[in-house]
């Protein structure tokens, strides 16, 4: 096994799936009655429930590709590395102001849980975030495998 694919995370929000998922669900509907309309409602829907971020590695070619995934097609370029040096896992605080009529605005913050891949000549590629240590974690443990590297956890300092 050459070749490992690691599945990231989605490119929309719950609430953009949602969204398309419903023109999915339209389209389907309306392409009895107006089948340009159901194709096109068809073809939006599967662009966004099916778009997703990825890395993909080739052991042997010593190349890598960020990328973006729309209907399973991988959009990236490939670039080559030297080594990989470690993936690290560190903590970022994410914080939202929301505005209300009533008051000033509320911050609401969290912490998350970010996960980076860093190669030989310093470069550094974010993998994934999770509100979960323990999700984070089980989910980088076959890239680290397949890539031969520890995993330092950095949210212990």
């Amino acid at each position: 096994m050459n070749r490992f694919n690691f599945y990231s995370e989605l490119l929309f929000p719950f609430h953009f799936m949602a969204l398309g998922t419903a023109f999915l669900l339209g389209g389907l509907a309306s392409v009895i009655f107006s089948p340009f309309l159901g194709v096109i409602l068809i073809i939006i829907g599967l662009l966004i429930v099916t778009a997703y971020r990825g890395l993909e590695f080739d052991r042997l070619a010593l190349k890598y590709r960020v990328y973006n995934s729309f209907i399973f097609i991988r959009v990236g370029k490939w670039e080559s590395y030297q080594e990989v040096k470690q993936i690290f896992v560190k903590t970022n605080i994410i914080s939202q102001t929301i505005y209300l009529k009533i008051s000033q605005g509320t911050d609401i913050s969290n912490v998350v849980f970010d996960a980076y891949l860093e190669f030989s000549d310093e470069e550094k590629v974010y993998l994934v975030g999770k509100k979960k240590k323990m999700k984070i974690m089980k989910k980088i443990e076959p890239l680290s495998k397949f890539l031969g590297v520890q995993i330092n956890d950095l949210t212990e300092n």
